[in-house]
């Protein structure tokens, strides 16, 4: 049985996947540089939305998920069972994501995403501007995020007033 089907046997629960991965073409910082333009160009916002609760539930499933990932885990060590570097990456740095999650749930309370401007004409529409900005950068970087990503392609876009 695979390792996923296991997962959700012992936990029964049933986690919800992104309906696509977070890719699209890669685009050098130059061409980064043009798209934030472009994306500022056609991102229209608004003040008022009544779907400010979405990232936090977002946020919550998937520390759910993270968590039963984590059992899961620890169960497969116990039994020595193989683990792919990736899973092991998550077992060595959850803790960096607990406090994250800590930190947000402290310092960004629902409130605050009231308070954000929404996109209204995206695929995003009703998430902040600010998550549709940075799902953006990781599709078009395919999540290899850096400063220099990061300068290129938000300054050029909040010089375009919006």
């Amino acid at each position: 049985m695979k390792p996923s089907h296991v997962a959700w046997l012992r936990t029964g629960i049933a986690i919800e996947p992104v309906s696509t991965p977070i890719r699209d073409v890669l685009l050098p910082p130059n061409q980064l540089e043009a798209y934030a333009q472009t994306l500022a160009r056609t991102h229209s916002v608004t003040k008022h939305t009544r779907r400010s609760h979405r990232l936090l539930a977002r946020l919550e499933a998937d520390y759910r998920a993270l968590n039963a990932s984590q059992k899961i885990i620890t169960s497969w060590v116990r039994d020595r069972v193989p683990l792919s570097r990736s899973v092991e990456w998550l077992l060595d740095n959850a803790y960096i994501i607990h406090g994250q999650v800590r930190d947000i749930r402290k310092n960004m309370p629902s409130g605050f995403y009231k308070e954000l401007p929404q996109l209204v004409t995206t695929s995003l529409s009703g998430y902040p501007r600010i998550y549709g900005i940075a799902y953006e950068l990781v599709a078009h970087t395919d999540g290899l995020l850096s400063e220099e990503a990061l300068l290129v392609s938000y300054q050029p876009y909040f010089e375009h007033g919006v």
